[in-house]
């Protein structure tokens, strides 16, 4: 009976020492606030950044939320009226300065975690009003146009947001004093952001004070709809494969506040039994990857078993014979599997792929994870040593045992089947609108494709991250203003990190060391002094540099924010002692005018390269 009763005792300890919970009350002028939405993070919250839980609070104020395990943890709550407000713990209206809660076997009960509403807001007597047009000048109905408070540098965090009418006029008003970023949106032209600029970094402020009535215009340009077409076949038959599924990852996304791989709309088209495909497209640039869904197996364009090789599809125009064989047999007798989620959950309605990558770089293979639980199994590899990784393009590549950097991640001994390989997979909080570009390149001054870019936070978390395209040009969009931990890393390559304060929009470069680099190789020195001037500039504007590099020649070339390269000056004769200078008049390879906006230039002799940032105002 004793024995009973400790075997009792033991358990009911065991369950009051791992029951946890987080509890407060929301008010509104010290009365409780029904129905709050309350949610609970794992990590530092943001924008973009799945709650683990979320509650309702009841008609005296109060939620609790029942925890599984201690940590730190952050809430946010948000309520409708009388104005959409969203706070953060304590009482703070920015997430990166969200107080975190720290939740422990010693403090399993985290109680009193309040929130105070306001009930007046300053008023507000600006307005922004404006037309919505396409090139040709027609109106565009329907149009969303957003106006965000700059930096959630105001005590109101809603949006002010309205739909241009029938004859394409927008109006905004009651906004209080403030510097904001407007942004219009429509599904058949590309995003705006004010003024006229691709994405947040290049956005220009809009200062409204004392009853500013600011006139906005606004020209759409077009979404362009291309194809992507070719042929799926099964690689041990030569068969062509019916029902596969065919996948395009852009480089830039479709959500104007994200950085990195489409995660939203994600462009799927099926083989048929011919095992012909078609995809519908925008402009972009794109992983193109093949599905079987009889085996999980994946290919991605061109030949590459894993997306981290894959070659990027530049589109703006219609491109075929993008081809794919899946199934191919490694001729291993082993297996790794485990379960992939991405924070925490399965799917998230996107693919989920499990990538085995062998540590002298002979064998690769890419399976698709279960869409519902996540379980994965990578077959047919041979003996060995592997680094497996989980991919999604939602959320940064992360390696077994949870480590994005490539250089922390562990080697797996592959002598035997090998179970539970679990990876949970990072979504980036992305909440900034400060950003910061550059290239990647090995230690020859060569671009590196593929290597993946992350900027960590002073909490740990992943604030946004991006891949280098084919020119190793890489661009995040979506920093605030804090001190990060930013590397480049890519598989086989030695990583490059830096401590970089962001205080507005950035330039750096990252230089990885190629592991083809014979050991002990001495590569040149050289010094350079890049110089723009005047920059920003409008009609023209003069680079030079000296360099010490004995080439005799340079290449000069200049590249939009997408990448896509608008002018170069090949074969230029430099030497050792002189300035050399040309002069850009703000025109493409074919003489036409290029628009304003940010341009990089990127000067090559050699083993030497060096890149600036150029802006030209019209």
């Amino acid at each position: 009976m004793k024995k009973i009763i400790l075997i009792l005792f033991l358990v009911f300890s065991y369950l009051v020492l791992n029951a946890y919970s987080i509890s407060g009350y929301t008010n509104l002028l010290d009365s409780p606030v029904e129905d709050a939405i309350i949610e609970l993070h794992s990590q530092q919250p943001g924008m973009n950044f799945f709650p683990v839980d979320m509650t309702i609070s009841n008609e005296d104020g109060y939620y609790q939320f029942d925890i599984d395990s201690p940590g730190m943890y952050f809430v946010s709550a948000m309520i409708q009226a009388p104005y959409c407000q969203f706070l953060f713990y304590d009482n703070v209206f920015i997430p990166t300065n969200a107080t975190s809660i720290h939740i422990s076997n010693m403090n399993p009960d985290q109680e009193n975690i309040n929130f105070d509403f306001q009930a007046n807001f300053p008023g507000g007597d600006n307005s922004v009003t404006g037309l919505v047009a396409d090139i040709s000048n027609q109106p565009i109905e329907n149009v969303l146009i957003d106006l965000f408070p700059e930096q959630y540098s105001a005590p109101w965090l809603a949006t002010f947001s309205t739909n241009s009418d029938e004859n394409g006029i927008y109006n905004l008003e009651n906004i209080p004093d403030g510097n904001y970023l407007l942004t219009a949106i429509h599904p058949n032209y590309l995003p705006y952001f004010y003024n006229g600029t691709p994405a947040w970094p290049q956005a220009e402020i809009i200062t409204l004070e004392n009853g500013t009535i600011e006139e906005i215009n606004i020209t759409l340009e077009s979404n362009n709809i291309y194809t992507i077409s070719g042929y799926v076949y099964d690689e041990p038959s030569g068969n062509p494969i019916f029902g596969a599924e065919i996948y395009a990852f852009s480089l830039s996304g479709s959500n104007p506040q994200g950085n990195g791989m489409g995660g939203m709309g994600i462009p799927i088209s099926f083989s048929d039994q011919n095992g012909y495909y078609e995809l519908f497209v925008t402009e972009n640039e794109y992983l193109v990857m093949a599905k079987d869904i009889q085996t999980n197996s994946v290919e991605f364009y061109d030949d590459a078993a894993t997306p981290l090789d894959a070659t990027w599809i530049q589109l703006n125009q219609n491109v075929d014979n993008i081809d794919f064989d899946l199934n191919e047999d490694m001729g291993g007798d082993y297996s790794v599997s485990g379960t992939l989620s991405i924070d925490g959950s399965a799917g998230q309605g996107v693919p989920m792929l499990a990538v085995a990558v062998s540590s002298d770089e002979e064998w690769e293979k890419t399976v698709s994870a279960d869409a519902i639980n996540g379980g994965y199994v990578i077959p047919d590899l041979p003996g060995g040593e592997y680094y497996i990784y989980g991919f999604s393009p939602i959320s940064i590549p992360t390696f077994f045992e949870d480590a994005i950097n490539y250089e922390d991640a562990v080697l797996l001994e592959v002598v035997s089947n090998v179970n539970d390989i679990d990876i949970d997979m990072h979504i980036a909080q992305e909440t900034g609108y400060l950003g910061c570009n550059g290239f990647v390149l090995d230690e020859t001054g060569e671009p590196v494709a593929n290597a993946t870019v992350a900027f960590i936070d002073p909490f740990g978390n992943v604030q946004d991250y991006a891949y280098t395209d084919g020119n190793g040009e890489y661009n995040l969009p979506s920093l605030n203003n804090l001190n990060y931990t930013a590397f480049a890393t890519k598989v086989f390559y030695s990583s490059d990190e830096a401590q970089l304060p962001v205080n507005g929009n950035l330039t750096w470069n990252f230089t990885l060391t190629d592991p083809n680099t014979e050991a002990g190789e001495e590569l040149p020195q050289q010094q350079s002094n890049l110089r723009i001037f005047p920059n920003p500039f409008n009609p023209s504007t003069t680079i030079s540099f000296d360099t010490t590099q004995t080439s005799a020649f340079a290449t000069i070339e200049i590249y939009n924010l997408k990448g896509q390269k608008v002018k170069s000056f090949a074969n230029l004769p430099v030497s050792q002692s002189s300035n050399h200078k040309i002069v850009w008049n703000g025109d493409d390879d074919n003489q036409r005018p290029v628009s304003t906006g940010v341009y990089l230039v990127r000067i090559r002799s050699g083993n030497y390269q060096e890149t600036g940032k150029l802006l030209l105002l019209k």
